[in-house]
């Protein structure tokens, strides 16, 4: 029986796999709206890594994994992933995920090297505490400023999407926006937006709202 945060998980990777998504995400949070990247240029990615277990070898996944793509050539790799819950070291995961993507470029010296860009989608009601950066994490270490200086500094980009401020909602161009709106709304919200992916999005939203069982969006659809 499937569980009810892996339901969650499975409809959200689902709603942010669409590229016209994916796009209007990355474009509305990361470029404050403006349309630096499109759906036509990203193109589905791995989402897998290795990585030394304990014992042997283990696999970690990300949620998604966007190519840019210009040319032909990858020009920067896009890591999404959803979170529910507050993570004090997700900022160490993230290590994990770009460290992998990084090290599939250095054994792979087919292609010239790109950036890859990691941010997370916190979809939980507490606010995040987690910590966002290296020094937050390792705030317990006496450590000198001269140590500091060698230490590589990290950043977590978390954006809370049910606290976003208006003028971030109103960047959002695809189904999304609805999405943001109505957790910003609660169940008064009402949109006369055209809708692009309507059973995604309906899915979206009730897992959202807690409905641990939204598979039967298209049966209620077609009785509608």
């Amino acid at each position: 029986m499937v569980k009810p945060e892996e339901t969650k998980d499975i409809v959200e990777k689902d709603f942010l796999s669409f590229p016209d998504i994916a796009a209007d995400v990355i474009n509305a949070l990361l470029y404050q709206g403006r349309k630096v990247t499109g759906a036509e240029n990203l193109l589905t990615g791995p989402t897998e890594t290795i990585y030394e277990g304990r014992k042997r070898l283990r696999n970690q996944y990300e949620d998604v994994c966007k190519y840019e793509m210009d040319n032909g050539k990858i020009n920067l790799m896009y890591l999404i992933a959803n979170q529910s819950r507050t993570d004090s070291r997700m900022l160490l995961r993230k290590a994990g995920y770009t460290g992998g993507a990084y090290r599939s470029q250095y054994e792979h010296k087919s292609q010239r090297p790109f950036p890859v860009i990691e941010f997370v989608l916190y979809w939980g009601i507490p606010r995040w505490r987690g910590n966002r950066n290296s020094r937050r994490l390792f705030r317990h270490q006496e450590l000198s400023e001269k140590a500091w200086s060698y230490i590589d500094e990290m950043k977590l980009h978390v954006f809370e999407m049910r606290y976003l401020p208006e003028e971030t909602r109103k960047l959002f161009q695809s189904d999304m926006r609805i999405v943001v709106d109505f957790l910003a709304e609660g169940d008064s919200y009402r949109s006369s937006r055209k809708i692009t992916h309507k059973a995604a999005l309906i899915r979206m939203i009730r897992v959202l709202s807690g409905d641990n069982d939204p598979e039967d969006v298209e049966q209620w659809m077609h009785e509608q």
